[in-house]
């Protein structure tokens, strides 16, 4: 029994390990799907197909029991991923504040902040020019009229692009 009592120990931080490193809480925003006019809350995962199915027939007060609370689209909560096909979320702002509960992932969207969005924004500029050079740096290696000097130069182009 004392052999063993090492690796459960070790087992058990290893499971504790990973629970921690998925459950990153995120800060997001509520998005308006399904042609909703509010966005839907719901007590648990496992009631959020059935309370769609039951707004989709019509069934308005029964779909409510299964919610916690509706928010407009663009509220903002913090999302941490379930690791399934929702989002763990809390309101952060406006009147339904506090409430907590479910969504689907389609509609939990994470927030950039301007810094975040500018580095995107350049990261993919940075990647277009990487990219129409590398088409460049191909046609000038398959035209057999360039010299070496041509290809060498494209060579570089597309080697300073991609940096």
């Amino acid at each position: 029994m004392t052999k063993r009592w090492p690796c459960i120990v070790v087992a058990m931080l290893c499971c504790l390990l990973a629970v921690a490193t998925s459950a990153s809480a995120e800060d997001g925003q509520l998005v308006k799907m399904y042609g909703l006019s509010m966005v839907p809350v719901w007590r648990s995962p496992s009631v959020i197909d059935e309370g769609f199915s039951l707004l989709q027939a019509g069934q308005r007060e029964l779909a409510e029991q299964r919610m916690v609370c509706t928010v407009a689209a663009g509220t903002r909560v913090v999302g941490t991923s379930t690791g399934g096909t929702e989002y763990r979320v809390v309101v952060i702002e406006g009147k339904a504040k506090g409430c907590s509960g479910y969504v689907p992932a389609p509609m939990f969207a994470v927030i950039l902040t301007p810094a975040q969005r500018r580095a995107s924004e350049v990261q993919e500029a940075k990647n277009r020019r990487c990219k129409e050079a590398q088409k460049k740096l191909d046609t000038a290696l398959q035209d057999r009229v360039q010299g070496r000097d041509e290809k060498l130069a494209a060579i570089q182009s597309a080697t300073d692009a991609c940096k």
